[in-house]
């Protein structure tokens, strides 16, 4: 399957969902596009260093609250069949894109590829100027399904896992070009289907954390490599350790 862009949504309903969008907007160093959509539930945010968006935002009708992804490729059908194959099911075919599920259950798109190439550059926020990068999305699995889901993305996307910080974590190895980076995460505990969440790399997690807050976010739990922190819609997101010009943690502090 020849993965050629992926987009991150996040999904708010109606109740907290302008916060959401201003909020992302900001944090991720870009302007919201004109609404679009039967509703008006969709906009992009566009980065303003002119690169191509990787990041949009819709309002849910359904009290849903988290993010998925879309896959871009050069053929729909194709790319439908090859997920297919590799284990996801088909929830809604509307031609000019398909909404699936992976084998454990997390909800994602394919869609036609419109020339996106050109990467965000880091974005340069708060008072002491850290430097962040929404850049990856980390898909939370029960640990019983860690192997399965990696297989899966690993089969449709064609990246490799790579080595990580600790075994809970598997990165998968994505080409250069790529914005956003896929990340399998076990959960601690069984907490039924799969879900995803954005996480920032960030060249100073004390100093974005505070630079978020001041935005509206809320810190909670630190780690050494990452601090979860709470949007102003209630939804968890991470602020992690690593580079915000490649997504690796620093080479003192191993892989992932």
């Amino acid at each position: 399957m020849d993965v050629r862009w992926i987009t991150a949504f996040v999904d708010r309903p109606g109740r907290g969902f302008d916060a959401a969008v201003a909020f992302w907007a900001s944090v991720a160093g870009a302007t919201r596009s004109p609404w679009r959509g039967a509703r008006d539930e969709f906009a992009t945010l566009v980065p303003i260093d002119g690169s191509d968006a990787h990041l949009r935002v819709q309002r849910t009708d359904d009290g849903r609250a988290g993010s998925h992804i879309d896959l871009h490729v050069a053929d729909v059908r194709e790319g439908v069949a090859a997920c297919k194959g590799a284990g996801a099911s088909l929830r809604r075919d509307h031609g000019s894109y398909a909404v699936l599920t992976s084998p454990t259950g997390m909800a994602f798109c394919v869609v036609s590829h419109r020339d996106e190439q050109t990467r965000q550059r880091p974005v340069v926020i708060g008072p002491r100027g850290t430097a962040t990068l929404v850049d990856q999305v980390s898909i939370d699995v029960d640990p019983e399904a860690l192997d399965t889901e990696t297989r899966f993305w690993t089969t449709i996307t064609g990246w490799a896992p790579i080595a990580s910080s600790a075994p809970e974590f598997v990165p998968l190895d994505r080409p250069p070009e790529m914005p956003l980076r896929l990340m399998l995460q076990a959960r601690a505990r069984r907490s039924g289907p799969t879900t995803c969440h954005l996480d920032l790399a960030c060249e100073d997690v004390p100093a974005a954390a505070a630079a978020h807050q001041s935005l509206g976010a809320v810190a909670g739990s630190v780690h050494r490599h990452w601090t979860v922190m709470v949007d102003p819609s209630g939804v968890e997101y991470c602020c992690t350790a690593r580079r915000p010009d490649g997504g690796r943690l620093p080479p003192a502090d191993s892989g992932g």
